[in-house]
């Protein structure tokens, strides 16, 4: 499973961000999601010189973590365990061919 899949079973979205005046760095998480650690949430995100640079940063990052969504509300909280993920190559892989097939009709 990559985090694409691991996304869609969830049914969150990843949010990337492109910071400005910082050579075109890359962020990316999930929205509205931080980390478990113990007693303490932690915001959490993947650094990188492209989107699927800091895609691949975030996921390695949050394999085996717990992560909690809307972590102050009641009504809302939902909390995952994230399992293994693919590595990041295959996230680049799979970002490139999706971008190579673009404007192509069957």
């Amino acid at each position: 499973m990559n985090i694409y899949e691991f996304a869609d079973i969830i049914d969150k979205s990843l949010q990337i961000i492109r910071y400005a005046n910082q050579a075109g760095r890359f962020s990316a998480q999930f929205e509205s999601c931080e980390v478990s650690s113990g007693s303490m949430l932690e915001g959490t995100y993947g650094d990188g010189k492209t989107p699927q640079e800091a895609i691949a940063d975030y996921a390695k990052q949050i394999i085996g973590k717990r992560l909690v969504f809307y972590a102050m509300s009641d009504t809302r909280r939902q909390e995952y365990v994230v399992p293994s993920l693919s590595g990041a190559d295959d996230v680049k892989a799979k970002t490139f061919a999706a971008h190579e097939n673009d404007g192509q009709t069957a």
